[in-house]
């Protein structure tokens, strides 16, 4: 769903060329507890002898034609991406320096999840912008959440609904994008 809204976006000329790099796991499937090895928000999915964001990084990089540059580093993620602060879209918060933007589409929600991402944004990306696409993962916690944001104004803050799950990776990007 990530590539045809990004062809789209570039065939229709409303975005440059980008660079779209992602890790992927096939262990786990479904939603399950953090202490069920199989379980999607599981830690030990990409525990750091697994997956090391800088490493990702530089890995790209380095297979770059020589004339192609990288001018920013953004992650997004979604559902389960953002349902457990040690790793996901938090770890990759607490692990690189300097990320331009974070997106989280329909992850998990409330101010424990919201907390983590300033804190990671104050520590070591104070010029992040983030990108939040509420849909229905924790609805009870997405005032919780948006509360949290809206009280901090030191970084740029937008916010999308979508009543689909599914939807909310192309919404997400597409204005990510």
């Amino acid at each position: 769903d990530i590539i045809p809204t990004t062809k789209y976006l570039i065939d229709s000329r409303n975005i440059q060329p980008v660079i779209l790099a992602a890790p992927s796991q096939t262990k786990g499937n479904g939603w399950s507890s953090q202490n069920d090895a199989n379980g999607v928000c599981n830690p030990e999915l990409w525990d750091l002898s697994s997956f090391n964001p800088n490493t990702f990084i530089n890995d790209v990089k380095s297979n770059l034609p020589n004339n192609v540059q990288i001018s920013s580093v953004s992650f997004v993620g979604h559902s389960g991406a953002g349902c457990n602060v040690a790793d996901g879209l938090y770890w990759a918060l607490n692990s690189v320096n300097d990320i331009y933007a974070l997106g989280r589409f329909d992850t998990c929600f409330g101010k424990v999840f919201a907390d983590q991402i300033i804190e990671g944004i104050n520590e070591k990306n104070p010029n992040t912008k983030v990108l939040s696409v509420y849909g229905v993962m924790d609805p009870d916690s997405q005032n919780d959440d948006k509360l949290v944001f809206s009280g901090n104004n030191q970084f740029n803050t937008y916010v999308m609904a979508t009543p689909n799950h599914e939807k909310a990776v192309s919404l997400g990007m597409a204005e990510f994008l």
